[in-house]
Protein backbone atom coordinates (compact mmCIF):
# COMPACT_ATOMS: atom_id res chain seq x y z
CA UNK A 1 0.00 0.00 0.00
CA UNK A 2 1.38 3.42 -0.64
CA UNK A 3 2.04 5.92 1.52
CA UNK A 4 -0.82 8.17 0.11
CA UNK A 5 -3.48 5.12 0.67
CA UNK A 6 -1.87 4.38 4.34
CA UNK A 7 -3.06 8.00 4.87
CA UNK A 8 -6.73 7.68 3.38
CA UNK A 9 -7.05 4.36 5.27
CA UNK A 10 -5.32 6.56 8.79
CA UNK A 11 -7.98 9.35 8.22
CA UNK A 12 -10.74 6.85 8.21
CA UNK A 13 -9.55 5.11 11.03
CA UNK A 14 -9.95 8.35 13.01
CA UNK A 15 -13.24 9.44 11.54
CA UNK A 16 -15.72 7.12 10.97
CA UNK A 17 -16.00 8.31 7.13
CA UNK A 18 -15.19 10.86 5.01
CA UNK A 19 -16.53 12.89 1.87
CA UNK A 20 -14.17 12.59 -0.82
CA UNK A 21 -14.03 16.48 -0.60
CA UNK A 22 -12.33 16.34 2.89
CA UNK A 23 -9.99 13.48 1.93
CA UNK A 24 -9.06 15.45 -0.85
CA UNK A 25 -7.80 18.52 1.43
CA UNK A 26 -6.03 15.88 3.55
CA UNK A 27 -4.25 13.94 1.59
CA UNK A 28 -1.53 15.56 -1.14
CA UNK A 29 -3.01 14.58 -4.48
CA UNK A 30 -4.37 15.26 -7.36
CA UNK A 31 -8.18 14.89 -7.60
CA UNK A 32 -7.74 11.86 -10.42
CA UNK A 33 -5.14 10.32 -8.27
CA UNK A 34 -6.97 10.32 -5.32
CA UNK A 35 -9.95 8.80 -7.12
CA UNK A 36 -8.07 6.02 -8.49
CA UNK A 37 -6.37 5.80 -5.15
CA UNK A 38 -10.07 5.07 -3.17
CA UNK A 39 -11.25 2.64 -6.42
CA UNK A 40 -7.84 0.54 -5.80
CA UNK A 41 -8.98 0.51 -2.12
CA UNK A 42 -12.16 -0.29 -2.45
CA UNK A 43 -11.68 -3.18 -4.49
CA UNK A 44 -8.33 -4.77 -2.24
CA UNK A 45 -11.71 -4.56 0.58
CA UNK A 46 -10.25 -1.97 2.31
CA UNK A 47 -12.76 0.78 2.29
CA UNK A 48 -16.50 0.83 1.00
CA UNK A 49 -17.99 4.30 -0.87
CA UNK A 50 -21.40 4.95 0.47
CA UNK A 51 -23.90 7.41 -1.13
CA UNK A 52 -23.22 10.82 -1.85
CA UNK A 53 -18.70 10.61 -2.06
CA UNK A 54 -18.59 9.16 1.41
CA UNK A 55 -16.28 6.55 2.25
CA UNK A 56 -15.84 4.68 5.28
CA UNK A 57 -13.35 1.72 5.97
CA UNK A 58 -14.30 -2.09 5.31
CA UNK A 59 -16.37 -3.24 8.61
CA UNK A 60 -13.52 -6.41 8.39
CA UNK A 61 -10.86 -3.97 8.58
CA UNK A 62 -12.63 -2.30 11.25
CA UNK A 63 -12.94 -5.27 13.33
CA UNK A 64 -9.12 -5.89 12.68
CA UNK A 65 -8.11 -3.04 13.93
CA UNK A 66 -10.49 -2.89 17.29
CA UNK A 67 -8.95 -6.18 17.87
CA UNK A 68 -5.19 -4.93 17.61
CA UNK A 69 -6.19 -2.83 20.50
Amino acid sequence: MSKEEQEIVHFLTVQRFLHFDDLLQRVPVSMADLTHRLLLLEMNNYIQCLPGRYYCLNKSLVSDISSER
